[in-house]
């Protein structure tokens, strides 16, 4: 009898661990900066994953906005790290049925980009390519700076009859943690 508890235990431990690394959610994968002239660009590599609820919905006509946050602050040893920059950037995915397109709508300059399928939209989404976060003459030569860039579905922009399903439905609660690294 406890052999069948620990087998069971340790199945159900395992599809768990499988559930969490290929389940929904978003996946910053790799973030870095570079100095591009005298701007410091960022490059990220950001894995979007819908649910299926989500991605229903987003074939019914839900538009789904994608907030990316982009931070820079000082380190420093005895006190809390002053933030130097922040940056938001914002994106509309949205679905169109009569072309069967994927609309990607870049909420802060207007462009739009289209894909014939939510895995394309979804990768063109989370691909970042020289961003240009700040002048050089910005930092402090002598000091150490930390970036940071985390990836969320704004649900506070779903039409209101969903807010609510959506503010207590891990489903539609899509986030990834606090990405880190060391601005050079």
């Amino acid at each position: 009898m406890r052999d069948h508890r620990k087998r069971l235990g340790g199945l159900l431990v395992l599809l768990l661990l499988v559930s969490s690394v290929y389940g929904e959610g978003i996946e910053i994968r790799s973030v870095s900066s570079a100095l591009l002239g005298d701007i410091y660009t960022v490059n990220a590599d950001i894995e979007f994953r819908l649910d299926a609820e989500v991605q229903e919905a987003l074939i019914h006509g839900v538009e789904l906005n994608i907030d990316i946050f982009i931070a820079l602050r000082r380190k420093r040893k005895w006190l809390w790290d002053p933030g130097v920059v922040e940056s938001v950037l914002r994106y509309q995915l949205a679905y169109h049925p009569l072309s069967s397109l994927y609309i990607i709508s870049n909420l802060v300059n207007g462009n739009r980009s289209q894909f014939k399928s939510l895995e394309e939209a979804c990768t063109a989404l989370g691909t970042i390519r020289d961003y240009m976060l700040l002048n050089r003459a910005s930092l402090k030569p002598d000091a150490e700076y930390v970036g940071r860039l985390k990836a969320k579905l704004n649900i506070d922009n779903l039409p209101p009859p969903l807010q609510p399903t959506a503010h207590f439905s891990k489903e539609w609660r899509l986030q990834s943690p606090w990405y880190e690294w060391v601005v050079r």
